[in-house]
């Protein structure tokens, strides 16, 4: 048997040792390949989740923007609507006092339209 296995040794032994040599060199390409691919995918991954992150956050910003908006217009709604019930239900308040409940009234009105119509384009966070 020994003599069988030297006998193939000899007359294959250096087709073996080159197709091993040729194997290890591909095997260390494909891998140096497979690495590069890996490290680029990664620096995409991390790109990408930093876009989202950054366009959550934006996001985040607009709304918040938008909800401040809205409870500062309500709450200019509310002191009209408190203002107007205190001038019908005190009618008997000097005409001073009643002209400066209006001006006050008609401020707040210009605010409440102003927030109506506003946009948000050049205040809104971006």
């Amino acid at each position: 048997m020994a003599e069988v296995l030297d006998t193939i040794e000899e007359q294959f032994g250096p087709h073996v040792k080159a197709a091993d040599e040729r194997f290890r060199k591909l095997a260390g390409v494909y891998l140096g390949f497979v690495a590069v691919v890996l490290a680029i995918t990664t620096l995409a991954s991390s790109n990408a989740d930093k876009s989202i992150r950054h366009a959550a956050r934006e996001a985040d910003d607009i709304y918040s923007y938008y909800g401040e908006k809205n409870s500062r217009q309500t709450a200019y709604q509310l002191l009209v609507v408190q203002l107007e019930t205190q001038l019908v239900a005190q009618h008997d308040l000097p005409d001073q006092v009643k002209a400066k409940i209006q001006e006050t009234i008609n401020r707040y009105n210009e605010r409440i339209e102003r927030y109506e119509s506003d946009q948000g384009s050049s205040r809104c966070p971006r």
